[in-house]
């Protein structure tokens, strides 16, 4: 076998690789409320009461006082509970939606770094490191917001396409 070939081969499909390797860190970390369908963090419970008051009565025009008295829809990212609201099952698509965000936070911090650091490693160590202790104890030690978790995924895009625009 010539190494040549292999070498170009493995620089061609280093994306590929990279974000295999996320997707299955993802899953390994951040798989298991998706899997056993349990709700993470106590919050969350508050957030998919809202769906489910939404479900009750439709998608009105509503003021309810949530935390520090104010207006419920505009503290927090209501495209969580819009997408939430079309589904049945919405405990399985919060903890879905929040593997979505987690995955593609990742994977725009991998494309953003790798573009600004001109190295697609330095990108998929960047990419790593979010996956790491901060995200692990945030995800399962304090959240429960999980509007909070599902517009994650904005971040590192906003970035990229800030940046873009620059040039």
């Amino acid at each position: 076998m010539n190494m040549e070939k292999v070498r170009k081969h493995l620089v061609r499909y280093q994306s590929l690789y990279f974000v295999g390797v996320i997707i299955i860190i993802c899953l390994i970390l951040f798989g298991k409320p998706l899997l056993y369908e349990k709700l993470v963090g106590l919050d969350s419970i508050g957030h998919l009461s809202k769906v489910s008051y939404m479900k009750a009565n439709g998608l009105v025009e509503w003021d309810m006082s949530w935390y520090s008295g104010g207006p419920f829809l505009r503290f927090y990212f209501p495209m969580f509970y819009y997408i939430l609201y079309l589904f049945r099952d919405i405990e399985f698509w919060a903890n879905f939606l929040s593997l979505f965000s987690i995955f593609f936070t990742s994977y725009g911090i991998y494309l953003l770094v790798s573009k600004l650091g001109k190295k697609r490693y330095i990108g998929f160590i960047s990419a790593i490191v979010f996956l790491t202790s901060l995200s692990i104890s945030y995800y399962y030690f304090v959240v429960g917001n999980l509007p909070f978790v599902f517009s994650l995924w904005l971040i590192p895009f906003t970035f990229l396409f800030f940046e873009k625009s620059l040039e």
